[in-house]
Parts: structure tokens; sequence; C-alpha cells
């Protein structure tokens, strides 16, 4: 379970960090918020059926839409490893 803890640190530090390079670099290149883009992936197709419908939301609920998308995948990697650590305790 070790390695799930550092599993889930790492992609919340690659979610910051990813955010971080949003907020830094607010530029008119497309490409600067790949990583951000990658790292909300699921939460990321929601957003893009969201635009279809309503259209281009604000720059700013993009981030905060994306960053919520990262704290809800971590979530998720956390739920699995406490599922996965009961299971192996039943096991044991």
């Amino acid at each position: 379970m070790i390695l799930l803890r550092i599993l889930i640190r790492l992609y919340l530090a690659f979610g910051i960090f990813a955010v971080a390079v949003v907020i830094i670099d607010p530029s008119d290149d497309p490409l600067s918020a790949v990583f951000l883009v990658m790292a909300a992936v699921p939460w990321t197709f929601a957003l893009s059926a969201l635009v279809d419908r309503v259209g281009e939301p604000p720059v700013w609920f993009n981030l905060v839409f994306l960053a919520t998308g990262i704290l809800i995948n971590a979530g998720l990697l956390y739920a699995l490893g406490l599922g996965l650590r009961r299971l192996l305790e039943r096991r044991s």
C-alpha cells in the first residue's frame, strides 16, 4: 500500500505542476494546458460535452473544472487502494 500512496502523491504533484504551468504561463499557445488535460483525462471528455452544449466557458472555469477532476481522480485512486487493502486483508 506504500506504493499506492507514492503513486497518489506523484499524481497529485503532477496535477499541481500542470495547474501551475497554466497559471504561470498564460500564453495563447493552445498546447500550454496539455499536461492539465492529460492529468484530468476522463473529466476532460465531460468538459468537452459541456462545451458542445453550452458554448465556450471562460478559462477560469476550465481551470477549476480540470483541477477538480484531478482531485476526483486522486480520491478514486485512494478509494481503490482502500478496497484492495480490505480485499487482501480478508484473504490473509
